[in-house]
């Protein structure tokens, strides 16, 4: 496989329009190729055992799904049906794999979380700030599959299994496979240790007699040696899709890579072949898979004159291919001194001790759902749809039919989204991406890279309220890994350097400075793993407010820990650097003198930069969508310097620009909330142009809404500016648009009409493997509608813990306990009837505690009957730690 992917257009990258090989590479076998015929024929007795537990996804079939074209039946083709909507995805962060389970070959697609294409390519000399860096983009620079394992058992073409049972379990963190063939009983399980830094597959049978074969998407070279497989290699050339084109080369990836696949049976023979293992006769088999880059956070090296040393390759470890190889050496023995047990209990204490922090139910938890998960979804997909109606697509439904949807699928897909983000993000591995840590192609579209002007955001919004803190950090190391390309591009585009800087009398003064508190960064749109911080793509999908916005993600770590050495150690420090950047760029550049003093009594304003409303609209200063995020920026980090009492000549200079930035948030003409400042009308201006597009799946303006505070419930004339908005938007999205139309709409208090969102997304932009698709599969979605799940039953952005603002009429019972208010403090309900039967608080700092409650029924604490007064009730004094139990 030396010269494999090698040529000028080879055709393997499986982006949209690149051409499938018309040859298979030497030495894959080409039965692997075409996965159309690799099913099976399915039969079951009264001897048919379901589910076992109820937190799972479960399934009566394998992932097969023949694809409408047949020519992307190839594992090549990017728009695998079968993985999209139907494998099951296991992961530690560090590495994803997706599950197919099927019984004749199994087959194991595999990812691992620094396999990018290309390499850091940032522009080392002046340049205007619109300046797009074609060296750089989401298609260059984008997140790679590693390939496949298949486990061919070499049955017969059309076999027949019989009772066949394939799942997810939500509680453990291990998937499971079970049928029965030729009289003979085979198990299956998979999981992915953080603990190892591995994945894991364990095949139990009567009679095991297979052949491993991996399948790599990047060149290399094997050997097989003692049942273990390793292939050495580089990564391939980014291949970026060309919508419909063939794809060309573009950069030559700098990364190598070292996969190796140990197979360890319990009895038996163990055979090497090429770039194969053979088992034969054995009645237990363990695979672990290990796969590293030589990929360095660290290795980001200046010259005297501030410009990268591209010499030592940036992010690209200096041992090079022997580090990824020690890397992928080391995992795998860490795992081999272990048994399958061992590893497996290893692996489920690490996982529960992040998913049990917090438990969510519709229905009762003593019963286990007996429809398969595609089936409870495609009874979702029969019921809810959308109609138009005054040119506006609405949720429609009949009610009979909404009303005995069963719940199971809501609570399932919360659940799962918290199983995903243990999955795919940890403390000390990389953010999630568009695809999570799952991938399957070398050439994804939008290169599932980080999309910062909302994708990326979403995905850590419930991170927080969800008690996933561990998986939130994440974001720490990454952008911590990513700032000196950023201290790069500011200065290249911007002509912004690290200055301290004090505003005194009026005047804003600044000051050359080495020091790590006045350091600076800015980013764009569509970010990656190796410092793609210049403008890449396009100048049509750029936006001043993007970093920004990255930095609530990073401040809401802090609300929902009440963690203070968290914020001084390792938030607040990157929050001041983009404080920095845009205090220096706004104050010297974006100053506008005015003459309506009604609005700014002191004749001036700041303002933001040329940008878009994601990604539609005029390209203008002062939009909408990037005042609101640069607003909240500041609030958030002059709240964060006051706590930790630092830094007041800077917080003076905030309050400089944020008392006098252009406003933010108004109110158009039709009552709603403008996106442009000449916005008159809804989507309007004076001369009645239409603006953007009225039903666009960016809802940019009402980021004051959620994930901000500009628009709240004390707010009602812009809260309802925010319906009226999402009135004329309609209801019919993308998936992720979906589930911020949820949230938006439960931070409205409207939860019937937020659960109608839900209950659509998951019906018509809802997989069977319950994958949110945009399309294609995107991982924002299930995300977002987790941070909704949170939104309809517990608020406390304004500083008051309110419980069930939104509670749906649908949800008239259940229970919810673990999840994080915006204060640190950890809170659990109960309800029934539509009402909370018990509400505890456990305060994770000292202080009082505003508990807001709007329902009729009385309830007490300590005993004693409390009455609300304007529906609020303040615990005085509470202690942290001690649990406030509110009953009826």
């Amino acid at each position: 496989m030396s010269d494999w992917l090698t040529g000028a257009k080879s055709g393997l990258g499986m982006g949209a329009g690149v051409i499938s090989p018309n040859n298979v590479p030497y030495g894959i076998d080409p039965n692997l190729v075409d996965v159309s015929t690799l099913n099976v024929n399915y039969t079951y007795d009264n001897n048919y055992q379901g589910a076992t537990a109820d937190n799972a996804l479960w399934y009566k079939t394998g992932a097969f799904l023949a694809s409408a074209n047949g020519a992307n039946n190839s594992i090549y083709a990017r728009d695998g049906a079968d993985w999209e909507q139907q494998a099951l995805p296991i992961g530690n962060g560090y590495m994803g794999g997706m599950i197919f389970g099927l019984p004749d070959k199994d087959q194991i697609q595999i990812n691992e979380e620094t396999f990018w294409a290309a390499g850091y390519r940032g522009t080392q000399t002046e340049v205007n700030s619109n300046t797009v860096n074609s060296k750089m983009s989401e298609g260059i620079n984008g997140y790679m599959s590693v390939g496949n394992i298949f486990v061919d058992f070499n049955m017969p073409k059309g076999a027949t299994v019989n009772n066949y049972y394939r799942d997810l379990n939500l509680d453990e963190s291990v998937a499971h496979v079970r049928y029965e063939y030729d009289n003979k009983n085979f198990n299956r399980e998979y999981f992915a240790s953080y603990p190892k830094e591995v994945l894991v597959f364990r095949y139990t049978g009567d009679d095991l007699n297979f052949d491993v074969k991996p399948v790599s998407m990047h060149p290399g070279n094997v050997t097989v040696n003692n049942g273990e497989i390793k292939i050495v290699g580089k990564l391939k050339d980014s291949e970026p899709y060309s919508s419909g084109g063939n794809a060309a080369w573009n950069q030559e990836s700098d990364l190598e890579y070292c996969t190796i696949i140990k197979v360890i049976a319990d009895d038996g023979t163990v055979t090497g072949g090429y770039n194969s293992v053979n088992v034969s006769d054995s009645t237990g088999v363990t695979i672990l898979v290990a796969v590293a880059t030589d990929y360095d956070p660290t290795q980001f090296e200046f010259n005297a004159d501030g410009t990268v040393n591209m010499s030592k390759t940036p992010y690209k470890n200096t041992q090079g291919v022997k580090a990824a190889v020690e890397k992928a050496e080391k995992r795998i023995q860490g795992a081999s001194e272990l048994t399958y047990e061992e590893l497996k209990n290893e692996h489920i204490k690490d996982y529960k001790e992040q998913f049990d922090k917090v438990q969510f139910s519709l229905t009762d938890n003593n019963e286990i759902c007996s429809v398969p998960t595609n089936e409870l979804q495609l009874s979702y997909k029969n019921t809810v749809t959308t109609k138009s109606v005054d040119n506006k697509t609405v949720v429609s439904y009949d009610e009979s039919a909404y009303a005995n949807l069963n719940k199971h699928l809501e609570e399932l897909h919360y659940n799962n989204a918290r199983y995903l983000m243990i999955s795919s993000s940890r403390s000390t591995t990389m953010p999630s991406t568009l695809q999570g840590k799952w991938c399957q192609s070398t050439a994804e579209i939008w290169g599932s890279c980080y999309c910062i002007n909302i994708n990326m955001e979403m995905n850590y919004w419930f991170a927080g309220s969800a008690n996933l803190l561990d998986s939130g950090k994440s974001l720490i190391g990454w952008f911590n890994s990513q700032i000196p390309a950023g201290r790069i591009t500011a200065k290249n585009m911007y002509k912004v350097t690290p200055k301290s800087y004090t505003f005194e009398n009026g005047k804003m003064t600044f000051a050359d400075s080495t020091d790590d508190k006045d350091d600076v960064f800015i980013m764009h749109t569509k970010q990656a793993i190796m410092g793609t911080t210049d403008m890449t793509g396009s100048t049509n999908i750029q936006s001043a407010g993007n970093t920004a916005w990255l930095m609530y993600n990073l401040w809401d770590l802090y609300q929902t820990s009440g963690d203070k050495q968290l914020l001084a150690d390792e938030l607040y420090p990157i929050m001041r650097k983009a404080a920095n950047f845009y205090t220096q760029y706004l104050y010297q550049n974006q100053r506008r003198t005015t003459t309506d003093t009604e609005k700014y009594p002191n004749g001036y304003y700041y303002t933001t930069w040329e940008g878009r409303s994601p990604e539609q609209g005029p390209t203008e200063e002062g939009i909408k969508y990037d005042l609101q995020l640069v607003a909240g920026m500041y609030d958030y980090t002059i709240k964060a310097a006051e706590i930790l009492g630092v830094d007041t000549d800077k917080v003076s200079a905030w309050k400089e620009i944020r008392n006098h930035l252009e406003t933010p948030v108004e109110i158009g003409g039709d009552g709603q909330i403008k996106e442009w400042k000449e916005e008159t009308s809804y989507n309007t201006d004076a001369n009645g142009k239409t603006l953007g597009d009225p039903v666009h799946r960016h809802i940019s303006h009402l980021v004051g809404l959620y994930p901000g505070t500009l628009i709240n419930r004390d707010t009602p004339e812009l809260l309802n500016g925010a319906k009226v908005v999402l009135e004329n938007r309609g209801d019919d999205s993308t998936g992720w648009s979906c589930s911020n139309k949820f949230l938006l709409w439960a931070r409205c208090l409207d939860g019937d009409k937020a659960l109608e969102l839900f209950r659509y997304q998951l019906a018509q932009k809802t997989y069977a493997n319950l994958f949110d698709t945009h399309a294609p599969f995107q991982i924002d979605g299930n995300f977002g509608s987790a941070a909704g799940v949170m939104e309809l039953l517990m608020q406390s952005q304004t500083g008051t813990v309110y419980i069930l603002p939104a509670l749906p009429t649908e949800w008239n019972s259940g229970e919810i306990s673990g999840i994080k208010a915006k204060n640190g403090a950890e809170v659990s309900i109960k309800w029934s009837d539509n009402k909370a039967t018990e509400i505890k608080i456990t305060p994770t700092v000292d202080g009082n505690i505003t508990i807001g409650y709007e329902k009729d029924n009385i309830l007490k604490l300590k005993g004693e009957n409390i009455k609300f007064v304007d529906d609020k009730y303040t615990i005085e004094n509470a202690s942290a730690g001690e649990t406030y139990i509110f009953t009826e």
